[in-house]
């Protein structure tokens, strides 16, 4: 039997999306057991028999049978990948999953169900409304990395536990070190603690930084912002941001 509370997919998100103007990547996550291969149907949802009519949905002739590829493997689940060019940049798709025993099943939006028996299988590959849909590939929705930031090693840095400089700014009165309270305790990191170890971060090999908020709150986290014009004083305020970002181009 096919495990199917074990199988996963999504119409979004790491499961579907346009990896650019005409590539689609698809993956799949089932469970281990009894898994042979997975294939993945797919094709131009506008391709169907000339005979169709309005009340007719099993008359779609525009998918084609593609291996996945077993992307990676967990203790309980297979992740299976594919990539599918689309010239005319709109996908319908569904999966085939083939079992160790000779079952076959489709598994699509609507439902799954076994399609060993070759008629109930070329009946199935025809229903369009049991596949998957990617309407369109719009330029807006392609996320194009940049070339420098593919180069880029990022170091993240919660400011407040990175490190403390008070040659800068007021006395930012950080709680006893070893206070139990994690949820309110402030270590007392800033801007300028950051601005001091640019070197020792470079030395570590990494050319990016990345800031987790540093914008004026009431937690030592301050992820829960109240003015995004206004470095946090405790941080250093503007004016350390301005010196740590004038500093870092130069060193990382």
């Amino acid at each position: 039997m096919l495990e199917m509370s074990a199988v996963h997919h999504e119409n979004s998100g790491r499961y579907c999306y346009a990896y650019n103007d005409n590539d689609v990547h698809i993956r799949l996550k089932t469970g281990k057991q009894n898994i042979e291969r997975v294939t993945l149907f797919v094709g131009d949802p506008y391709v169907w028999t000339s005979d169709v009519t309005a009340r007719d949905l099993c008359g779609w002739e525009g998918g084609e049978e593609l291996d996945m590829t077993l992307e990676a493997t967990t203790e309980s689940n297979f992740n299976w990948f594919c990539s599918y060019f689309s010239e005319k940049k709109r996908v319908m798709y569904g999966f085939i999953i083939y079992l160790k025993d000779g079952r076959s099943y489709i598994y699509g939006e609507s439902y799954y169900k076994e399609i060993t028996d070759p008629e109930v299988r070329a009946f199935e590959l025809k229903k369009a409304f049991n596949f998957y849909s990617l309407p369109y590939i719009a330029k807006v929705d392609v996320n194009r990395t940049p070339d420098w930031a593919r180069e880029v090693t990022w170091y993240q840095i919660l400011p407040d536990r990175f490190r403390c400089s008070n040659e800068q700014g007021d006395d930012l009165q950080p709680e006893t070190w070893g206070t139990q309270n994690g949820q309110t305790y402030k270590a007392g990191g800033n801007l300028w603690g950051i601005l001091d170890k640019l070197d020792y971060i470079q030395e570590l090999g990494f050319n990016g930084l990345y800031l987790c908020p540093v914008f004026e709150g009431e937690t030592w986290h301050k992820y829960d912002t109240i003015d995004y014009m206004k470095v946090d004083p405790a941080f250093g305020g503007n004016e350390a941001l301005e010196k740590l970002v004038a500093e870092a181009i130069n060193v990382v």
